[in-house]
Protein backbone atom coordinates (compact mmCIF):
# COMPACT_ATOMS: atom_id res chain seq x y z
CA UNK A 1 0.00 0.00 0.00
CA UNK A 2 2.83 2.37 1.16
CA UNK A 3 4.42 1.21 -2.22
CA UNK A 4 1.46 2.57 -4.33
CA UNK A 5 0.99 6.22 -2.39
CA UNK A 6 4.77 7.26 -3.11
CA UNK A 7 4.39 5.93 -6.72
CA UNK A 8 1.27 7.89 -7.30
CA UNK A 9 3.01 10.74 -5.19
CA UNK A 10 6.14 10.70 -7.71
CA UNK A 11 3.72 10.52 -10.85
CA UNK A 12 2.13 13.57 -9.48
CA UNK A 13 5.43 15.73 -8.74
CA UNK A 14 5.99 14.29 -12.20
CA UNK A 15 3.34 15.75 -14.39
CA UNK A 16 3.59 18.76 -12.32
CA UNK A 17 7.16 20.10 -13.15
CA UNK A 18 6.44 18.45 -16.87
CA UNK A 19 3.45 21.27 -16.81
CA UNK A 20 5.93 23.86 -15.11
CA UNK A 21 8.53 23.50 -17.82
CA UNK A 22 6.18 23.58 -20.80
CA UNK A 23 3.51 26.58 -19.58
CA UNK A 24 6.43 28.98 -17.84
CA UNK A 25 9.75 27.79 -19.65
CA UNK A 26 9.01 26.93 -23.04
CA UNK A 27 6.10 29.57 -23.65
CA UNK A 28 8.11 32.31 -22.17
CA UNK A 29 7.79 35.75 -23.95
CA UNK A 30 11.02 36.80 -25.55
CA UNK A 31 13.18 38.91 -24.09
CA UNK A 32 12.97 42.97 -24.96
CA UNK A 33 15.42 43.99 -26.94
CA UNK A 34 17.73 46.63 -25.47
CA UNK A 35 19.08 49.48 -27.74
CA UNK A 36 22.99 50.47 -27.22
CA UNK A 37 23.31 53.22 -24.96
CA UNK A 38 25.56 55.23 -28.04
CA UNK A 39 22.14 54.91 -30.37
CA UNK A 40 19.54 57.17 -31.09
CA UNK A 41 15.86 56.26 -30.07
CA UNK A 42 13.29 56.16 -32.83
CA UNK A 43 11.17 59.23 -31.71
CA UNK A 44 13.38 61.52 -29.69
CA UNK A 45 11.61 63.35 -27.17
CA UNK A 46 12.98 66.79 -25.69
CA UNK A 47 14.19 66.60 -21.89
CA UNK A 48 15.30 68.82 -19.15
CA UNK A 49 18.26 67.64 -17.02
CA UNK A 50 18.15 69.31 -13.54
CA UNK A 51 20.97 69.66 -11.04
CA UNK A 52 20.95 70.61 -7.85
CA UNK A 53 24.44 72.01 -6.43
CA UNK A 54 25.81 73.18 -2.94
CA UNK A 55 29.57 73.85 -3.10
CA UNK A 56 30.37 71.53 -5.67
CA UNK A 57 32.14 73.17 -7.75
CA UNK A 58 34.65 70.48 -8.29
CA UNK A 59 32.21 67.87 -9.29
CA UNK A 60 30.79 70.51 -11.66
CA UNK A 61 33.82 71.03 -13.42
CA UNK A 62 34.75 67.11 -13.77
CA UNK A 63 31.36 66.03 -14.71
CA UNK A 64 28.98 68.77 -16.54
CA UNK A 65 31.00 69.96 -19.11
CA UNK A 66 30.27 66.18 -20.35
CA UNK A 67 26.67 65.93 -19.47
CA UNK A 68 26.19 69.65 -21.74
CA UNK A 69 28.10 67.88 -24.77
CA UNK A 70 25.82 64.88 -25.17
CA UNK A 71 24.59 64.28 -29.42
CA UNK A 72 20.95 64.05 -28.00
CA UNK A 73 19.22 65.05 -31.34
CA UNK A 74 16.24 65.19 -33.51
CA UNK A 75 16.27 64.67 -37.40
CA UNK A 76 17.21 68.49 -38.06
CA UNK A 77 20.68 68.00 -35.79
CA UNK A 78 18.37 70.30 -33.48
CA UNK A 79 19.44 69.80 -29.84
CA UNK A 80 16.91 67.93 -27.92
CA UNK A 81 17.64 69.00 -24.56
CA UNK A 82 18.95 71.63 -21.50
CA UNK A 83 20.57 72.00 -18.48
CA UNK A 84 19.41 73.36 -15.51
CA UNK A 85 22.21 73.79 -12.83
CA UNK A 86 20.36 75.39 -9.69
CA UNK A 87 22.54 76.66 -6.89
CA UNK A 88 21.92 76.24 -3.99
CA UNK A 89 23.55 78.63 -1.48
CA UNK A 90 27.08 77.52 -2.29
CA UNK A 91 29.77 79.31 -0.68
CA UNK A 92 32.78 78.34 -3.34
CA UNK A 93 33.09 79.79 -6.63
CA UNK A 94 30.03 77.49 -8.26
CA UNK A 95 27.99 80.29 -9.26
CA UNK A 96 30.94 82.32 -11.18
CA UNK A 97 32.34 79.16 -12.78
CA UNK A 98 28.52 78.40 -14.18
CA UNK A 99 28.21 81.73 -15.45
CA UNK A 100 31.39 81.40 -17.67
CA UNK A 101 30.00 78.24 -18.72
CA UNK A 102 26.77 79.37 -19.79
CA UNK A 103 28.37 81.61 -22.21
CA UNK A 104 29.89 78.63 -23.97
CA UNK A 105 27.00 76.28 -23.70
CA UNK A 106 23.28 78.30 -24.82
CA UNK A 107 21.45 74.84 -23.81
CA UNK A 108 23.10 75.59 -20.23
CA UNK A 109 20.59 77.17 -17.47
CA UNK A 110 21.71 79.20 -14.17
CA UNK A 111 19.46 79.85 -10.96
CA UNK A 112 20.29 80.71 -7.31
CA UNK A 113 17.95 79.91 -4.34
CA UNK A 114 17.60 82.50 -2.03
CA UNK A 115 19.05 82.59 1.44
CA UNK A 116 16.65 80.89 3.63
CA UNK A 117 15.32 77.71 1.49
CA UNK A 118 13.80 74.87 2.53
CA UNK A 119 16.13 72.04 1.02
CA UNK A 120 16.51 70.28 -2.26
CA UNK A 121 12.57 70.24 -2.46
CA UNK A 122 12.61 73.63 -3.01
CA UNK A 123 15.64 73.48 -5.38
CA UNK A 124 13.89 71.11 -7.67
CA UNK A 125 10.55 73.18 -7.73
CA UNK A 126 12.69 76.27 -8.72
CA UNK A 127 14.41 74.11 -12.08
CA UNK A 128 11.18 73.07 -12.57
CA UNK A 129 9.35 75.88 -12.90
CA UNK A 130 11.99 77.40 -15.55
CA UNK A 131 11.90 73.73 -17.39
CA UNK A 132 11.08 74.15 -20.93
CA UNK A 133 10.18 70.55 -21.27
CA UNK A 134 8.00 68.39 -20.02
CA UNK A 135 10.12 65.07 -19.43
CA UNK A 136 12.65 65.98 -16.41
CA UNK A 137 15.92 64.42 -15.33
Amino acid sequence: MWGQIITVLFVFAFITQGVYIILFLWFRPTAKIITPLNSQPKDPQPVSIILCARNAEANLINFLPQILEQNYLDTLGQRLYEVIVVDDNSTDNSHTWLLDLKGKYPHLKVTSLAQGHQGKKQALAAAASIAENEILL
